[in-house]
């Protein structure tokens, strides 16, 4: 299955870190993800839609571990069809796909 863009870096003015908000499960699928790739990721707050099974994760991580960040982001698709998650491609692709329309219209 093709990747799915599941996440968004954000803004920040920080030497040593970067700041991103991905797309996970209630049951926090991307934890272990990110343990496999041995990934220090510091969480801050989440937002749990009441309506889907899915929630938006916003976190820190070193900028030396970037690539290792979106590599455990790129498995996160087959995860969570494994895990029953059908709608999570289309689900990331409509959320993504409003958020970067709303960045380029501010």
């Amino acid at each position: 299955m093709e990747n799915v863009t599941n996440y968004i870096k954000l803004e920040n003015h920080t030497l040593f870190s970067e700041e991103y908000a991905y797309i996970d499960c209630k049951e926090n699928a991307a934890d272990r993800l990110f343990i496999d790739e041995k990934i220090r990721v510091r969480f801050g707050s989440h937002y749990i839609s009441t309506d889907k099974n899915y929630t938006i994760v916003f976190c820190k991580i070193k900028k030396k571990d970037r690539e290792a960040f979106k590599r455990a982001l790129g498995k996160m698709t087959n995860k969570m069809l494994l895990m029953g998650y059908r709608d999570y491609p289309e689900f990331c692709e409509e959320l993504i796909s409003s958020l970067t329309q709303e960045r380029k219209a501010s």
